[in-house]
């Protein structure tokens, strides 16, 4: 739908907004959004740019209140004439457009995890002249208590709330704010770009935090649609996969929290891992089987529990370390759990993913300095296992 680009992207003027063009050509998937500018220009040859954000991951701190995040994004692109030998002149404007869409994203309620969502939509830009400059914005907001200060891209130093990738299409070259500001061109077409900062923003733990993959395409010919820009596949395009993956996720934090003592791989949080298996090979057609099979030995393992009298939990210590410390052990679990997907064999007490373990550490050890250096040293080995 048409919305305000005043509105949605500071700093950025409106722009005519064209109308979506559903094509019966081979290339375009029900989900793709396609562009066809006119051609008004003295070019002959066209170039047809493919934007696929191939996944957005959100970690926040607080949990949602249900299990789905109502996330809503916006997209502007704008493509305008260029001419290499006048670096400061203003080309006037090809074509624009805006759009916005919200989908609902089933997720289970982790603390401090990242979650990876699959966004099946692609753009499609075609008719664009061999000279041009193409500009592509792109914003993700949540929607569940109508306030976006959780779920704004923080990912450029001067809090600019947005994504913002530059291509030349005569050049072939592409770069992202931070690449501007560097003076690179620090995109491949064809291959997957992880922006989170860019390595250049401190995010803090009560920051919400959000990392953008996506991929760009880049096609140069006389007659549109003679071949398509290779772009890596989009998981968006594997539902199955998909859920899979969230439900294995919630299954681990169910047996965590009853303590049934599953171990990695086939148990973790690692929703990244779980999608990777699933489309691999023939493994979507075993997706249903691997999960019933895991969910029958949740089911047997509350089954156990059942019989056992419950202990009573410990209190906490009312004392000013209980969120220092709940905070240090949610960290300590999470890098567990990853170092136990990649089959580091970490072993010791570090490596537990008991949060109790890790908490009790810390009440009885509350200086920071020790709680410092030992999540650098956990990192640090986490690292050096091939763990980002």
């Amino acid at each position: 739908m048409p919305v305000n680009s005043t509105r949605l992207f500071r700093n950025i003027r409106p722009f005519t907004t064209l109308a979506i063009l559903v094509l019966g050509a081979g290339f375009a998937r029900a989900a793709d959004t396609v562009l066809t500018c006119p051609k008004k220009t003295a070019d002959t040859e066209f170039a047809m740019v493919i934007f696929d954000p191939v996944q957005l991951g959100i970690d926040r701190r607080e949990d949602d209140a249900g299990n789905a995040y109502e996330m809503k994004y916006f997209v502007n692109i704008k493509a305008r004439e260029f001419d290499d030998t006048k670096p400061n002149w203003q080309g006037p404007m090809v074509c624009a457009f805006d759009r916005s869409w919200q989908l609902d994203l089933p997720i289970p309620n982790i603390q401090f995890e990242f979650h990876d969502y699959p966004i099946p939509e692609r753009f499609i830009i075609r008719d664009v002249p061999r000279h041009s400059h193409v500009e592509i914005v792109f914003r993700a907001e949540e929607q569940d208590d109508f306030e976006d200060d959780w779920a704004d891209f923080d990912i450029y130093p001067d809090g600019f709330g947005a994504a913002v990738i530059e291509i030349y299409t005569n050049s072939g070259k592409a770069r992202t704010m931070t690449g501007k500001r560097q003076n690179q061109f620090d995109i491949n077409f064809g291959k997957v770009k992880r922006l989170v900062g860019d390595g250049r923003i401190a995010i803090g733990h009560d920051t919400f935090r959000a990392r953008l993959d996506f991929a760009l395409g880049l096609n140069i010919a006389k007659a549109v649609g003679q071949a398509v820009p290779k772009v890596p596949p989009n998981p968006g395009n594997h539902p199955v996969c998909r859920d899979y993956a969230l439900k294995a996720v919630q299954q681990n934090q169910e047996a965590l929290k009853l303590g049934c003592g599953f171990k990695p791989p086939v148990w973790s949080n690692d929703h990244q891992m779980h999608f990777d298996w699933c489309v691999k090979g023939n493994n979507q057609n075993l997706a249903a089987n691997e999960t019933k099979n895991r969910q029958n030995r949740l089911d047997d393992c509350k089954k156990a529990k059942a019989k056992t009298p419950p202990k009573t939990p410990p209190q906490p210590p009312a004392n000013s370390n209980v969120p220092m410390c709940q905070l240090y052990a949610n960290e300590a679990i999470k890098i567990a759990a990853k170092a136990a997907a990649l089959n580091c064999g970490m072993t010791g007490p570090r490596w537990l993913q008991d949060y109790n373990a890790h908490f009790n550490w810390c009440l009885a050890n509350p200086n920071p300095v020790f709680l410092l250096a030992e999540a650098a040293a956990r990192d640090a080995a986490y690292k050096a296992c091939g763990g980002n």
